[in-house]
């Protein structure tokens, strides 16, 4: 097993200890999406998981959520995924749920992307869409 796919099993796992929602089912690792919940025979949930988008300044930290981009971070990172969505339905998921993580995050960082989602339209083809902070152990859920 490489390391991207180890780093990827080890932030699902603890994405899923840290969601009381998580469905139960059998999570196998696959590719776009990366993984898949198979809750009933034929039918899965595609799981797309990725770290958010450095900010674009010098020097960036990767997969720090900066306050001062944090709006910024996120619609980079959705933006980036979004692009692939016609080849993740493609293999027929029942839902498509995009989790992005952050190593960690300045105080008030996600604070700041809920505040502008409540007033702002997200056009996505995501069924669900998860934040979570890696360094607190905290999953918050956006769409």
């Amino acid at each position: 097993m490489d390391w991207k796919t180890e780093q990827e099993w080890l932030v699902m796992r603890y994405f899923r200890e840290n969601d009381p929602d998580f469905p139960k089912g059998r999570l196998v690792k696959s590719e776009s999406p990366d993984f898949k919940l198979w809750i009933a025979p034929g039918r899965f949930i595609g799981i797309e998981l990725t770290r958010i988008r450095p900010p674009s300044y010098p020097d960036p930290v990767p997969g720090f959520l900066d306050f001062r981009y944090a709006w910024q971070q996120f619609i980079s990172t959705l933006e980036s995924k979004e692009k692939k969505t016609d080849a993740y339905r493609k293999q027929n998921p029942c839902s498509l749920w995009l989790i992005i993580f952050a190593d960690y995050s300045e105080a008030h960082a996600i604070d700041r992307i809920f505040k502008t989602i409540s007033y702002s339209h997200i056009n996505t083809k995501f069924d669900r869409i998860h934040f979570f902070d890696l360094d607190q152990h905290l999953v918050f859920s956006l769409k």
